[in-house]
């Protein structure tokens, strides 16, 4: 069969035409990919609650510490209004939220069950797939909330800078109810 007897455009043609398209395509994904924002940078809303002493000295060097990373958690903005003595940090799905200046949990009494994580004794609350954990032994209350599936890696790290930043004093829990 001579070129001249076949139907269609030479298969040079077809494969340089294939090779285009498939980069093309790609060349959209990348662009696409690169353009979209990393979640460290999507603000966070976060709830304003009571914090008497969030623009403490304290609250305002633990904040100076706090690093840009959790584990797989990125430092995010907090959106307007921020709540002072907050931050915040993004991954895939819920965030991370830190809260320094909080009065004294209520569900915080004698006989209260405590865990120490890296020389920091914490106190839990858990909440509809979340979980707040106070840190009950500094000159301020700080609260740690998060996402159901975070692992142990956020609540590490932030005690790491915690015992850093904050000295410890005894708990001072509320009498029982």
């Amino acid at each position: 069969m001579d070129a001249e007897t076949r139907d269609g455009p030479p298969r040079a043609l077809l494969i340089a035409a294939i090779v285009v398209a498939a980069g093309a395509i790609i060349a959209i994904l990348v662009v696409a990919a690169l353009r979209q924002s990393r979640p460290g940078q999507q603000t966070v809303a976060i709830a304003a609650v009571p914090a008497p002493k969030a623009d403490s000295a304290e609250c305002r060097a633990l904040l100076g510490a706090v690093p840009n990373q959790l584990g797989d958690y990125h430092r995010a903005p907090a959106a307007e209004p921020a709540p002072p003595g907050a931050a915040a940090w993004t991954a895939a799905g819920e965030p991370v939220i830190m809260r320094c200046g909080l009065d004294r949990p209520a569900e915080f009494v004698v006989g209260s069950p405590i865990q120490v994580v890296d020389a920091v004794q914490w106190f839990e609350l858990a909440d509809q797939g979340r979980t707040t954990w106070f840190a009950v032994d500094r000159p301020v209350y700080i609260a740690l909330t998060l996402p159901q599936g975070s692992g142990p890696t956020p609540i590490q790290e932030i005690s790491d800078v915690i015992a850093k930043s904050l000295p410890a004093k005894a708990i001072d829990p509320a009498p029982p109810r």
